[in-house]
């Protein structure tokens, strides 16, 4: 399959997770569990019992997923007909649909005037300078990056989706990646949403983007968005394209700044193994209050990585500073 050279031989990265988007108001995952905690969900008490295990929002959707495929749970026993566990089933059904709703609405929005864009401007802003393209991978759902590049970096976006002018709609088609030039001497920001977004809606054969609104089972209007889970399976369309290229630029960047990720997604992070074998040389720069911890992990996993331990927005001038070091050292 013919991939664009421009975008696999770029040599800066640029990786963000949920920590990226907390200043811009959006929480991390523990935080979006004691909210939801302490609303209202349906079936409260199978809710509260799973939480009790582990309040991780990947380990939930784990269990409510793992409690609707045990057909088990509607076997009906003879001679009385008596349902075994059906109010389980019919309770994690509920509890599925319902968390998907409180993500989608929570990650959907972020406001243009926030002020705090500008300190994920300021990081992407020298890595522009230094990458022609700059290619950015991203685990959220949020516009923040595209809100970013229209609003405070004023830079060419390309994101993978075409303009159809008959239908009067942006539609998602890889060529846009595989066939896409650049302009010498402009800025340009080549974005894969590996989780998909929630402007994302599948209509027919068509991905495209529409407004922010969940679609819940209707399907007429089709949310593509992979809900948090360790071991996703990214092998349609938009997601495999997006893995493709993040395995593929990985293995000739020569950065790659990882703000604000956890490294749970397994997809991701095996790409990121496959790539330090193969790419020695690449310089992986983890940006996190954790970044210590994450970098032992990684090195767990054969992953050599430097970290800076810092939050956006915290201690600013101490990160650019390691940001500005790294490309030095690294380009």
């Amino acid at each position: 399959m013919p991939v664009s050279r421009a975008i696999v031989n770029a040599p800066c990265v640029v990786f963000l997770g949920a920590g990226a988007s907390r200043p811009l108001g959006l929480m991390l995952m523990r935080e979006f569990i004691e909210t939801v905690k302490n609303s209202d969900p349906p079936s409260r008490e199978l809710f509260d019992a799973i939480c009790t295990q582990n309040e991780d929002l990947e380990y939930l959707f784990e269990q409510f997923a793992e409690l609707e495929s045990k057909d088990y749970l509607t076997f009906q026993a003879e001679p009385r007909k008596v349902t075994l566990g059906f109010g389980i089933k019919t309770s994690a059904q509920r509890l599925n649909s319902w968390l998907r709703e409180q993500v989608f609405l929570h990650y959907r929005h972020v406001d243009e005037d926030n002020k705090n864009l500008s300190l994920l401007a300021n990081i992407l802003n020298p890595l522009l300078q230094a990458s022609h393209p700059l290619i950015v991978f991203t685990t959220n759902y949020d516009p923040a990056v595209e809100i970013l590049c229209r609003e405070r970096i004023k830079c060419t976006l390309v994101d993978g989706f075409r303009h159809d002018a008959l239908r009067q709609e942006y539609f998602w088609d890889r060529e846009i990646f595989d066939n896409t030039s650049f302009v010498p001497g402009t800025n340009s920001l080549v974005l894969f949403k590996l989780h998909g977004s929630t402007d994302w809606v599948k209509r027919d054969a068509r991905i495209v983007k529409s407004v922010p609104l969940f679609g819940g089972e209707d399907a007429l209007h089709k949310n593509v968005l992979i809900f948090p889970a360790t071991r996703k399976i990214a092998i349609e369309d938009p997601y495999f394209t997006c893995y493709d290229y993040l395995g593929r630029c990985l293995a000739s960047a020569k950065l790659c700044l990882v703000v604000g990720y956890s490294f749970r997604d397994y997809d991701a992070l095996t790409r990121f193994k496959a790539a330090k074998i193969e790419n020695p040389k690449l310089n992986i720069f983890v940006m996190d209050p954790k970044a210590n911890y994450l970098v032992n992990f990684l090195a767990s996993n054969g992953i050599q990585s430097t970290p800076s331990p810092y939050a956006i927005g915290v201690q600013e001038s101490e990160y650019l500073s390691d940001l500005a070091a790294q490309i030095a050292l690294s380009l």
